[in-house]
């Protein structure tokens, strides 16, 4: 879905989620210091949810940008033995951001900061996969046949989430095939816990 501008200026969602390969639900659990409630629903309705995906991931939820899910001390942690991958994002302001963690140390990380540096800002740091250059060259001259900085949609947006997409087979304004809406685990996360004790990074101050 390409955005537009002026529809997201007023209403969209903030969001982060996080997607662990090489370790089970119950591990990350235990890692991250998560309870699962027992309780099933849609994620839309939970501050914070976990799922299992059929492609081997599991993927928690959470209903904030840039929640402390993504902060680097969890996800390094969370990292060790395990393959990370994480998406931010906040239609509101066009921000999107996604990255990939492993074996403790962040592979790459790419960030369109919209509303706050302009459409046609795209940060990458790191060594993106194989095909990233090729997915960013296609929204960028689409974006430019669009009208490039001046334009009433921001493709340049959709860059991070197509990368994160790519990896785990999630974007937020997709439903997940074979996935029914209410199935979610509904999770909290305990006191004293590795979760508990992170702090968020803050990506409006970059």
């Amino acid at each position: 879905m390409y955005h537009d501008i002026w529809v997201h200026v007023t209403m969209g969602v903030s969001l982060s989620w996080v997607a662990i390969e090489g370790k089970s639900g119950e591990e990350v659990h235990r890692h991250l210091g998560l309870t699962d409630t027992g309780a099933r629903g849609d994620f839309l309705a939970y501050p914070i949810a976990g799922l299992d995906l059929r492609n081997g991931w599991y993927l928690v939820m959470a209903d904030e940008c840039d929640h402390k899910t993504l902060s680097d001390r969890v996800t390094e942690s969370l990292s060790c033995g395990a393959s990370v991958v994480g998406c931010s994002v906040e239609e509101r302001l066009l921000y999107s951001s996604a990255m990939l963690w492993r074996q403790g140390k962040r592979i790459w990380r790419v960030q369109h900061r919209g509303a706050v540096h302009g459409i046609m800002d795209l940060v990458i740091e790191g060594q993106p996969p194989d095909g990233f250059y090729q997915l960013r060259d296609e929204y960028w001259a689409k974006q430019v046949s669009a009208g490039g900085a001046q334009a009433g949609a921001d493709l340049i947006f959709e860059i991070p989430l197509a990368l994160a997409k790519f990896f785990v087979g999630v974007h937020h304004d997709e439903p997940l095939s074979d996935v029914e809406a209410d199935t979610w685990h509904v999770l909290t996360i305990k006191p004293n816990g590795l979760l508990a004790e992170a702090t968020k990074s803050w990506w409006r101050t970059r």
